[in-house]
């Protein structure tokens, strides 16, 4: 039987990952206790144990309420009030840049997974957490649209589940095509903590900003350009390729053609978990049926 791998964590360091994860998979549902979000509740005691736990200092709580205050303006700032509306779009993507691209202080890195090599001519993989990206995730979905009915859930998995489909033909075949992976299947002790994170972090703070910001506002301000929805899907990818830039050209390109197919899946649907799931599920397949990350040598 495989053991499931359990990271190195303190009572307290879990406690508050475990609260902030529970934060954001609450925000899917509606339940409260008097009058109160029940996410709202965990996210508030995880800040109070990771505060405790030295993960999160007053200086991380003090960027954390900027950045609740800037996304909150930007969604509900009315769009007739262009200015406004600009300076609040400025002001996010400045959030984004701190919060995602550059590590503010404030906030500690939590080592998940250590450096392990999950196939034998694979490079070695790690992953640390980062607890302002997690933050982050939540604060975004908190205020995007989201899923609120098992009916919404079935209409949008039912137009999903072709473009999955074809998400995982063009990326892993060009991947395979271009030698930078191959087909081998594996069942790793790690893959249960990789998929939290990553179906719950990595993929939600990436959808959220390429999809749930650039995208949508690419497309409000192209809607009334005959090819603005397909110019708007392409310069999101594009930047999500770029976003990668610290793999070579070849992974770039493997992201933008990723990218390319999350962007429809958004546009298909208009909806963010749809590019979640198809982000996520493009990963998966990646992590336990090839080479992870990458085979050597590429």
């Amino acid at each position: 039987m495989l053991n499931m791998y359990l990271p190195p964590l303190t009572y307290l360091e879990s406690t508050s990952v475990s609260l902030l994860l529970a934060s954001l998979i609450l925000l899917w549902l509606p339940w409260q206790f008097v009058k109160v979000k029940c996410w709202q509740i965990t996210l508030v005691l995880s800040f109070a144990v990771a505060m405790y736990a030295k993960l999160i200092s007053l200086q991380g709580l003090y960027h954390s309420a900027i950045l609740s205050v800037v996304v909150t303006f930007y969604f509900y700032c009315p769009r007739r009030y262009f200015l406004i509306k600009t300076l609040a779009w400025f002001a996010l993507v400045a959030m984004i840049i701190f919060f995602v691209l550059y590590h503010p202080p404030g906030f500690q890195v939590v080592n998940m997974i250590p450096t392990i090599t999950l196939n034998p001519d694979s490079l070695p993989y790690h992953y640390n957490m980062r607890i302002e990206k997690l933050i982050f995730a939540i604060v975004m979905l908190a205020n995007l649209p989201r899923l609120r009915s098992w009916s919404e859930w079935r209409l949008m998995l039912v137009r999903l589940a072709p473009i999955i489909v074809m998400t995982l033909l063009l990326v892993i075949g060009f991947a395979v095509a271009i030698g930078y992976v191959r087909f081998d299947p594996k069942l790793s002790s790690y893959f249960i903590i990789w998929s939290l994170l990553n179906l719950l972090l990595t993929c939600p703070v990436e959808e959220t900003i390429f999809r749930g910001v650039i995208q949508a506002s690419l497309m409000r301000c192209l809607q009334h350009y005959r090819y603005g929805s397909a110019v708007a899907l392409v310069l999101a990818a594009c930047l999500f390729g770029l976003h990668h830039y610290a793999g070579d050209i070849n992974y770039m390109v493997l992201a933008t053609i990723a990218g390319l197919c999350y962007g429809y899946a958004y546009q298909r649907t208009k909806r963010i978990e749809a590019a979640i799931l198809t982000h996520y599920t493009l990963n998966a397949t990646h992590f336990l049926l090839f080479s992870y990350p990458v085979l050597a040598g590429t």
